[in-house]
């Protein structure tokens, strides 16, 4: 609602405000300044620790900080009329880090112009922050995460709420076109109260979307827990059904774990009284509402302790897998199978003999006919180093088998890699969540991307995102959709307005897995994509014969291998640019490659051409200069 206004020497006014979108930019100019070169009006505006870049997803640029890099604005194409309400035409052009400029076909326009309607909002995915930080520290914002396409569920399971202290939240985060997440409802349960811990288990399909209250006492039996069922109307949530464990034993905990697939939700009770010791069921929807499948803690003939309270479990398809104990306390993992609407006991996947780690299965995950197993305190072979070790069981010619164990290069003791698991498609995010006995090296948990290829989990990246510190009691909240992920377990300094300043607020970061190409001639700083090259990069007064020859660095500042990559000249004067230095076929992110560009001009005159470089990656265009030459006679 704010707004500030400038007043400048030669007629120029200039103002800022602040509304709903993001900050309004306009400019008056009272009378016209006659261009040196009588072409078009040509407006520079400067940069401070920025650079402006064209923006790839749309008209305008994109303009992104040196220092932070979860910050970026997108500067649209101005609205530009003259006194008799004409509108011009204009265009606005990125300088890299001298800027951006705007240019207006004001020739025939009557004085004075208003530039207006440069609508500017953040578009770079930053992080998710608990809308309750200023006065709640630590709530466990964070917990809990899933992701469903453009839809992102926070639990904050020790959140305190009007109905009472950790009574626990729900929060609900939208992206929007614009890119970005916007808070959309903070649920709460009908009937919850103090210490119910609502939020500590979050999973989201579709419409429907899920949270346990596992501490709660649903008709008053105390801790029996239960599982809250919300439904998706428009841009609104509302509560569908609650569900209760059918034993409803008090201090058992029912949604201390869970999962959901489409129509069928998974939730442990992991303090059963009785041989098992912990159990599982499984609900299915009904046109008439959720209802009660199995109990597949019951399954199982040879089972001990199934579904317990640090056990993890996952549901995907119809398969479902479940960490647990078989008899004699072997860990190991309980593979069962539905078919029919009847669930079976199919495996159960002990942990490998040369281990003896109690958190095998710690944390889960299905993908098509493979199960990956996190077991953050195996013991890696080749050096005896409490590292952490993944597992990928397969499914072939009906049988499990352990095919694959993934332990990257670079993790020290006590890491915990395998604390956290999620999958889409092909690709997986496995957590180095570091717990409570940091080592130097890995002080604040790191996340590594893979991807499968030829059956094999390959590592593409070691992420990692700034200023944040993964919490030891909720580092394994991990979620992946597509190329977007979430991670959870950081915190962050969060500036709230009127000098609030909030040091240690819980902040999931998300991330887009994506390549990213940046060319720059060092020490000077990057272009970006369409820029002309200017002075000094100019090809100029060259005899016709001559030749000259600039070298660009083309660096991966992504998070995954950039790959495929191909130079192309595009000109009028076929011959006349060349690429001298290819580039190699793989960047690894971080890495930088050469490529070379050689004019050598067959005739007198100015020429021009577009460099195109094109990689692997389907969601960029191909990076692109524009360069020009100028042959003479003499010199």
């Amino acid at each position: 609602g704010g707004e500030v206004k400038f007043h400048w020497s030669g007629g120029v006014s200039e103002s800022f405000e602040n509304v709903p979108e993001g900050l309004r930019h306009r400019i008056v100019l009272r009378e016209r300044t006659e261009p040196a070169d009588g072409g078009n009006l040509r407006l520079g505006i400067r940069l401070e620790d920025s650079i402006a870049q064209q923006d790839p997803a749309g008209d305008g640029i994109r303009i992104t900080s040196r220092t932070a890099s979860d910050v970026a604005l997108h500067y649209g194409v101005p609205l530009v009329t003259d006194s008799t309400g004409h509108a011009l035409r204009a265009s606005v052009s990125a300088r890299g880090s001298q800027g951006f400029s705007i240019e207006v076909e004001d020739r025939a326009a009557v004085y004075p112009l208003n530039l207006g309607t440069l609508v500017v909002w953040k578009i770079r995915d930053a992080g998710l922050v608990d809308p309750d930080g200023r006065t709640q520290r630590p709530d466990s914002f964070g917990g809990a995460v899933a992701l469903s396409g453009d839809t992102a569920v926070i639990g904050a399971s020790g959140d305190n709420t009007p109905l009472g202290e950790y009574a626990g939240s729900v929060y609900v985060f939208r992206r929007d076109r614009k890119g970005q997440w916007l808070l959309v409802k903070q649920l709460r349960p009908p009937q919850g109260g103090r210490t119910d811990g609502f939020g500590r288990s979050v999973a989201i399909s579709g419409d429907t979307l899920v949270g346990s209250a596992p501490f709660s006492s649903p008709d008053g039996v105390s801790g029996a827990g239960c599982v809250w069922i919300f439904k998706r109307f428009g841009t609104d949530w509302v509560v569908d059904q609650r569900i209760t464990s059918p034993a409803m034993d008090s201090d058992s905990w029912f949604g201390n774990a869970m999962a959901l697939f489409e129509d069928r939700i998974i939730a442990s009770v992991p303090t059963t009284d009785g041989p098992g010791n912990g159990t599982v069921y499984a609900y299915v929807r009904k046109p008439e509402g959720w209802e009660l499948e199995a109990n597949l803690g019951d399954l199982p003939e040879n089972q001990f302790s199934f579904g317990g309270n640090f056990d993890g479990l996952t549901l995907s398809g119809n398969l479902a897998a479940v960490a647990g104990d078989a008899q004699a306390g072997e860990p190991g993992v309980f593979v069962l199978r539905r078919d029919s609407g009847t669930w079976t006991f199919e495996a159960f996947l002990p942990r490998p003999e040369s281990q003896a780690s109690s958190n095998f299965g710690n944390a889960l995950a299905i993908v098509g006919n493979l199960i990956l197993v996190g077991d953050p305190e195996a013991l890696r072979k080749s050096d005896g180093l409490f590292t952490g070790t993944v597992y990928v069981y397969e499914f072939n010619a009906g049988q499990w088998t352990l095919k694959q164990e993934i332990c990257p290069d670079g993790l020290h003791n006590n890491n915990l890699f395998g604390g956290g698991i999620a999958v889409s498609g092909a690709r997986a995010i496995i957590r180095a969540t570091a717990g409570g006995r940091f080592s130097e090296e890995l002080r604040n948990g790191r996340d590594f991307l893979f991807e499968l290829e030829g059956g094999l989990w390959v590592q593409k990246a070691a992420l990692s995102y700034a200023d944040t510190e993964p919490a030891i009691m909720y580092a394994r909240a991990v979620a992946i959709t597509g190329d977007t992920a979430l991670l959870a377990g950081s915190s962050s300094t969060v500036d709230y307005g009127n000098r609030k300043v909030v040091e240690g607020v819980d902040v999931v970061s998300v991330i887009r897995l994506t390549q990213e190409i940046t060319v720059e001639v060092p020490p000077l700083a990057p272009f970006v994509s369409g820029q002309r090259l200017d002075d000094p990069y100019f090809f100029f007064d060259l005899k016709v014969g001559q030749k000259a020859t600039w070298t660009f660095h083309v660096r991966n500042t992504g998070l995954l291998p950039l790959e495929g990559l191909r130079t192309q000249i595009q000109s009028a004067t076929p011959g006349y640019f060349s690429v001298k230095k290819e580039l190699p076929p793989r960047i690894k992110p971080g890495d930088y490659a050469k490529v070379r560009i050689t004019y050598a001009p067959k005739e007198v005159g100015l020429h021009k051409a577009t460099i195109r470089i094109f990689s692997n990656d389907a969601n960029e265009r191909p990076f692109e200069l524009k360069v020009k030459g100028k042959a003479v006679k003499e010199w």
